[in-house]
């Protein structure tokens, strides 16, 4: 499911985001600017609620592209470890990309 960023602008990304370093293919990118998130969500096994969150990462479609980030590659937030899943979503210019927390 994505969500609609059409309005996270450059001046939303310049007050909240944070430095991120995408490792395409084992080779680390130049640091880029992204907002970082991680929505909770609660899924059911049989009767048992399971809590998770699910976190993204948003950055300017200029930043990202030029990489080609794939499912597999990592990415380093705030010293915090992730690897991309996938759901790559592009709109109004922003970019989207599903993480897995690895560390």
């Amino acid at each position: 499911m994505g969500y609609d960023f059409s309005d996270l602008n450059d001046t939303v990304i310049d007050a909240f985001a944070e430095a991120a370093i995408i490792t395409v293919n084992g080779v680390p990118a130049p640091e880029i600017q992204v907002v970082f998130f991680a929505p909770w969500s609660e899924v059911q096994i049989g009767k048992t609620p399971i809590d998770r969150t699910n976190p993204r990462l948003v950055g300017r479609t200029s930043d990202i592209a030029p990489l080609n980030p794939q499912p597999g590659d990592t990415v380093d937030v705030g010293g915090r470890q992730f690897e991309i899943v996938g759901e790559m979503n592009q709109d109004g210019g922003m970019t989207e990309i599903a993480l897995r927390e690895t560390s």
